[in-house]
């Protein structure tokens, strides 16, 4: 299962952050241990790619939540409404075409949203991986079925084995990976040859409801990736497209519940606008939440990834 190998490929992802430590203080990173990748050769040394800093550039230019007390309140922010999970659910098992999963990895799980709900759609073993402490500690404290288990890791270095999953799934994830080849990368590696990759992701094209209460929010919706960010990013790096859709999604019940989530500030898009910027977009939701009982709508894409074989 993946989970067993996440699990027992833990002790050498560990052993590279410590080869990157060693190269970031400027010590003889040849010292460290080998890092024998799960079912490789053993004596081989995978070599930590070259960092001109602190270890700490691994995590550049994605969203720290550790740093943050943003996992407290993830949950009340970013809860699914009802009927939610399962559409994105049915229009996964959709895109496949009816053909079965054995083993998940649910990238990027933050507080385990979808990881329940994937091991119950697919009757199968489903890992969480996220580079958040305090986001898996609201993941673990979760009920969940024996098919779930949880493991801190981050998409440029899966801390999984080869040829391990017969899915990756990455929910709202691809606008904090750092090194998107790198990523693409490692979930070539862990996925089978019969495996696939979704990515549910916000991209520019889409907008968001927000645009149109938060003053500067444009700023924070173009950190977003575009479509065709997303499919180059895997399609040259050994991946094929084979379904692509935007489903819209409901956000909120109404624009009253849109305010009671955004207070939370659960999104990074929200977290990163000015105190002064939120306070006058809450006050704007809330002056047009008056009178306004319709559903709050976003378009979100769906990218459906095939391995392309090896030759």
């Amino acid at each position: 299962s993946p989970a067993a190998a996440c699990q027992a490929a833990w002790a050498a992802w560990a052993a590279w952050i410590w080869t990157c430590k060693a190269l970031a203080s400027g010590r003889d990173a040849t010292a460290a241990k080998p890092y024998p990748r799960a079912g490789g050769d053993p004596d081989k040394k995978r070599r930590a790619p070259a960092f001109t800093g602190a270890l700490y550039l691994c995590y550049a230019d994605r969203m720290d939540y550790d740093q943050t007390t943003m996992p407290d309140n993830y949950d009340r922010g970013r809860t699914l409404p009802d009927g939610m999970l399962d559409l994105w659910l049915a229009r996964i098992a959709d895109a496949l075409g009816g053909r079965s999963v054995e083993a998940i990895v649910d990238l990027g799980c933050g507080t385990g949203r979808f990881t329940s709900g994937l091991a119950e759609q697919f009757k199968t073993s489903v890992v969480g991986i996220d580079p958040s402490e305090k986001m898996l500690a609201e993941a673990r404290a979760k009920p969940a079925s024996g098919l779930v288990s949880f493991v801190k890791g981050a998409g440029e270095c899966l801390p999984c084995s080869d040829a391990s999953a017969g899915m990756i799934f990455a929910s709202m994830s691809f606008h904090h990976f750092r090194d998107r080849t790198q990523v693409a990368r490692e979930c070539r590696r862990v996925l089978r040859e019969s495996g696939v990759l979704c990515i549910r992701n916000s991209t520019r094209e889409n907008g968001s409801p927000y645009l149109s209460f938060f003053p500067n929010y444009q700023s924070s919706l173009d950190m977003l990736p575009s479509a065709k960010d997303i499919v180059d990013a895997f399609t040259l790096n050994r991946f094929s497209l084979i379904s692509y859709e935007t489903v819209e999604h409901k956000m909120a019940e109404n624009l009253y519940e849109l305010a009671t989530k955004a207070a939370f500030r659960a999104d990074s898009t929200l977290i990163r606008l000015s105190e002064k910027d939120f306070e006058r977009g809450m006050q704007s939701i809330r002056s047009a939440a008056q009178g306004d009982n319709s559903p709050v709508m976003i378009g979100i894409d769906l990218f459906i990834f095939a391995p392309l074989m090896t030759e």
